[in-house]
């Protein structure tokens, strides 16, 4: 089922290692390839290129998940522990974390926090990505929601906030 997509590896530009990470067979894998712009590092430039040349995105929860939402990208939030790894209660996080509220209950955000349940989250992941379009507006409204978009500089917007409080 999975044989006309492949997988762009992009890692954090500030990710801690990882005990796994030499597993990871770049060059003789055909499914998972590493993203040929790290050849420049990490720069702001390559996101736009990037993000027209994917169908999703797999992310942890983090600022990607807005990029993917901004550019109409079905999207699978991944937070669970890895054997080996820093103990992390990601459920927790995920359910508590007051930034993370707005993002519930999306039909076109797939949530995974537990990773026995990933083969049922990538098979939610591959329906919304079978339908993606139909979410395009709602996407949308969720964006104007979380950025805020204005031809004022930080300035501008600050003195506004602080005269909005009188």
């Amino acid at each position: 089922k999975l044989y006309n997509y492949r997988i762009l590896f992009r890692p954090h530009p500030n990710a801690q290692k990882r005990n796994n990470d030499e597993l990871l067979d770049f060059k003789n894998n055909n499914w998972v390839k590493l993203d040929p712009t790290l050849k420049r590092n990490y720069t702001l430039d390559d996101y736009p290129y990037l993000m027209k040349s994917i169908d999703a995105i797999i992310t942890p929860y983090s600022s990607t998940i807005i990029e993917g939402l901004v550019n109409n990208l079905p999207c699978l939030a991944v937070g669970y522990h890895e054997k080996g790894n820093i103990v992390f209660n990601w459920k927790s996080y995920v359910k508590n974390s007051p930034h993370l509220r707005i993002l519930k209950n999306r039909k076109f955000i797939v949530h995974c926090v537990n990773f026995n349940k990933l083969d049922l989250k990538l098979k939610a992941f591959f329906k919304v990505m079978k339908s993606n379009k139909k979410y395009n507006h709602d996407r949308q409204k969720l964006v104007k929601k979380i950025i805020s978009v204005t031809n004022s500089n930080y300035n501008e917007k600050m003195k506004e906030f602080i005269l909005s409080l009188k």
